[in-house]
């Protein structure tokens, strides 16, 4: 049910390794995911916490932003593309 969430990432895998094809970038690519998801865990944890913010809706705004995201890993063809999308993509998913 969960391995569903990373599908962009593998997909995502797969292009850098056709683009780039370096292990160590790719290394850090997935570095950027999973950093960006840590933080994003605790920001969402933060902002749930407070009474003014509903963490349902947080919860589906963040699935919704991550959806659109995989829309957008089309476009990543560069290396720095790809670091953006995967630390968005991370940050999104780590709610």
């Amino acid at each position: 049910m969960m391995l569903r969430r990373y599908y962009p990432l593998l997909l995502l895998l797969f292009v850098v390794v056709i683009v780039v094809v370096v292990v160590v970038l790719i290394r850090i690519v997935l570095n950027c995911t999973g950093i960006t998801n840590t933080a994003g865990r605790i920001l969402a944890g933060f902002l749930a916490d407070l009474k003014r913010v509903n963490a349902l809706l947080l919860h589906n705004m963040a699935l919704v932003l991550a959806g659109l995201l995989c829309f957008a890993d089309v476009f990543c063809r560069e290396f720095v593309t790809m670091c953006l999308f995967s630390a968005l993509f991370g940050l999104c998913i780590g709610e």
